[in-house]
């Protein structure tokens, strides 16, 4: 599906619900020249990725969307080449675990944005991440606040538990906005 500009997503590896219950291992994903580096969509469940490297695109390093579950992400270093490092929307279980090389330009973890695909609560996320620079930047959209393993590393950002209404806001809008031929 395009993206609202009407460009479309280019990724170094994209995992479907055909890869539910694989344990992945990558040396590298190089996801320099596209949108990013992994992405993991489409109801994926019990997916483990494992990692030396991931270098992310314009947008990040790894994209979870579209109601995925029981998924851990685990890179050795995480090299942010765009907006955000880490992103997950609509999923249920998800543990980013490893280290962040490089400062994304927004956020290092984006949780909960908008989704064109579900209007899920990104819930029940555990991040275990350190970094070359502190405080990790937690974006906080339409998501459950997540676990830590150390508070002190990290900085939210957002709406939190508010996150649901202002999404139910935005999606009504967005919707009235298509029956009138603006969206």
């Amino acid at each position: 599906m395009p993206n609202p500009d009407g460009t479309s997503d280019s990724n170094a590896i994209s995992l479907y619900e055909t890869n539910s219950g694989e344990k992945l291992v990558y040396e590298v994903i190089d996801g320099a020249g596209g949108t990013a580096g992994l992405k993991i969509t489409s109801r994926c469940a019990n997916l483990n990725v494992l990692a030396g490297t991931i270098i992310g695109g314009t947008e990040n390093c790894v994209d979870l969307n579209n109601e995925c579950s029981g998924i851990l992400v685990q890179s050795e270093t995480y090299q942010t080449r765009g907006k955000y490092t880490l992103s997950a929307k609509t999923c249920n279980g998800v543990i980013f675990r490893g280290h962040i090389a490089l400062r994304a330009s927004q956020w290092e973890v984006n949780l909960g944005s908008w989704s064109d695909q579900s209007d899920k609560i990104q819930s029940n996320t555990l991040l275990a991440l350190t970094a070359d620079v502190y405080p990790i930047r937690v974006w906080v959209g339409n998501a459950e606040i997540p676990h830590l393993d150390d508070p002190k590393k990290y900085q939210i950002i957002g709406f939190g538990r508010y996150g649901a209404v202002v999404r139910s806001v935005v999606m009504l809008l967005w919707k009235i906005g298509k029956k009138l031929h603006l969206a």
